[in-house]
């Protein structure tokens, strides 16, 4: 685990800086700027960290928790890490040759994100990357209704403006702190439906169920999950969604919560669902994360139109249609129409749902071994997409996540050139933070009360099946065998750094 507290030198000079907060390097950097604002302001990106005198440097966007063994020396006075300054150097921030940011970040829904400026030329191309960057958020927008604004009261930059020319505007952008804020209109009822989800929705009733033994996936015809290209055109049936739809025809509740560890697929079942109201040619009422709290999509068999979800045009479509609603990661507003709720375990989500007496919430558990080999061997039967040594060490750590285990380690194996050991570092470095960030009594007292919504990280601590197999009632545990050691070994770290202070 990091210190709570490291001990850092500059000129002969030893001072303490509190890590509770800090992830990565560049920030204990900058700590160590605060400590001296007059010799260390403005040359923070010269600044660099050493474990002692001799040492190689910190690498400066490196996660502190990576190099927690060699920090825990300077957890004392006497070995504290040594701060220097690059000499001879002015600090600057990395252009292209035009003059403009090589990075520039951007900001959307309180989300950050950065870009690469060396393939883009005009504004409109920076807007399209916007759109790539916060896809979930901004697919159904045209690259045309994407604004970018050098801060929230600025005028928008215009789309045909040459980035060179605005290279000194741009600048500010270049570092978190100061990001573009990206801007798209007010997502309005009878707004264009986009493209992709209309395919999606036509074929979603013709879908081929597959069966190959005890294996069932869905097959979607020339389109994708929702109309997006990510989330693929097949869907593995688990044999809990078959469970769960069990207990919503036996049990008379029109209103469902389903939830579970993040990552292990919610919203696919959500669109198993979504085939089942299909087939029996049932309207639904959907409503993602990413849509205004007024707004949803109506799917008929007349097609797909936004509605609001107040007031008496909702009234009219609930009389009409007689739907159910599917709601994905988000509190539901509407009260008088059947519902399912998926989401991950945030109180505020269901809190209010379930004052119902109408209601129910179920847990799904994440995916076992077996599972997930079924799963590769249908989405990533070719090896050098995701090779099974990958995927296997992946599961040792994350366990049953498809998320992290399937999909992000293809994906970093892919960005990574092939290269195993790094892939397998991207992908653990989430999980590695989420096991030293914070306290491990606060995680511990999250699993001793038995409550998914604890202050812990759900990448830590797992929702599991109850043993007596009901799916009303959960267990928790460490997410895998790695996990639990590493927490064990951090614990110890703890005990070796505050009883000294209790003696």
């Amino acid at each position: 685990m990091v210190p709570p507290k490291i001990y850092l030198s500059f000129k002969n000079q030893v001072f303490a800086v509190e890590t509770k907060g800090l992830l990565i390097v560049r920030e204990l950097a900058q700590a160590a700027g605060k400590e001296f604002p007059d010799e260390l302001r403005g040359s923070i990106s010269q600044i660099t960290l050493h474990t002692d005198e001799d040492a190689d440097a910190l690498p400066p966007h490196a996660c502190l928790a990576e190099h927690a063994e060699q920090l825990f020396r300077c957890s004392v006075p006497e070995t504290p890490l040594v701060v220097k300054v690059k000499s001879g150097v002015a600090p600057k921030t990395p252009l292209t040759a035009k003059g403009i940011p090589a990075i520039i970040w951007l900001s959307y829904n309180n989300e950050l994100t950065s870009v690469r400026t060396q393939e883009l030329e005009f504004v409109d191309h920076l807007a399209k990357a916007a759109r790539n960057k916060f896809s979930p958020y901004l697919r159904d927008f045209a690259t045309p209704d994407i604004t970018l604004h050098v801060d929230e009261r600025a005028e928008a930059l215009a789309t045909d403006s040459v980035l060179a020319e605005i290279a000194a505007q741009l600048s500010r952008c270049s570092i978190p702190e100061t990001p573009l804020i990206v801007k798209v209109p007010e997502f309005k009822a009878g707004s264009k439906v986009e493209e992709g989800l209309i395919r999606f929705w036509k074929a979603l009733p013709e879908a081929s169920l597959v069966v190959n033994g005890e294996v069932e996936y869905l097959e979607l015809k020339e389109a994708y999950i929702l109309g997006d290209k990510k989330l693929g055109h097949r869907l593995l049936v688990r044999p809990i969604y078959k469970e769960l739809c069990e207990l919503f025809e036996v049990e008379g509740y029109d209103q469902w919560v389903v939830t579970g560890t993040p990552g292990i697929g919610k919203t696919f079942f959500s669109v198993y669902y979504m085939w089942i109201a299909a087939r029996k040619k049932k309207a639904v009422l959907w409503q993602n994360p990413f849509f205004p709290d007024d707004v949803c999509y109506l799917m008929a068999s007349s097609g797909i139109v936004p509605v609001h979800t107040w007031g008496s045009e909702i009234d009219g479509v609930l009389a009409k249609f007689d739907p159910v609603h599917i709601v994905d990661g988000r509190a539901p507003k509407l009260r008088n129409v059947w519902t399912l709720l998926v989401t991950s375990p945030q109180h505020n989500h269901y809190h209010q749902f379930l004052k119902d007496d109408n209601s129910k919430l179920l847990y799904m558990p994440p995916w076992s071994y077996e599972e997930l080999q079924t799963c590769k061997a249908i989405f990533y039967p070719d090896e050098r997409i995701l090779p099974t040594t990958l995927m296997d060490r992946v599961f040792e750590w994350y366990g049953g996540v498809p998320r992290y285990v399937l999909a992000r380690a293809s994906t970093e194996f892919k960005r990574k050139g092939g290269d195993e050991d790094a892939a397998f570092r991207a992908v653990n470095q989430r999980l590695t933070e989420a096991i030293y960030r914070g306290g491990i009594m606060d995680v511990m007292k999250a699993y001793q009360a038995k409550t998914p919504d604890g202050q812990f990280s759900h990448r830590v601590v797992h929702i599991y099946s109850h043993p007596s197999g009901e799916l009303t009632r959960f267990h928790l545990s460490w997410a895998s065998h790695q996990v639990e050691s590493a927490m064990t070994k951090r614990y110890e770290q703890e005990l070796c750094i505050d009883l000294p202070n209790l003696l």
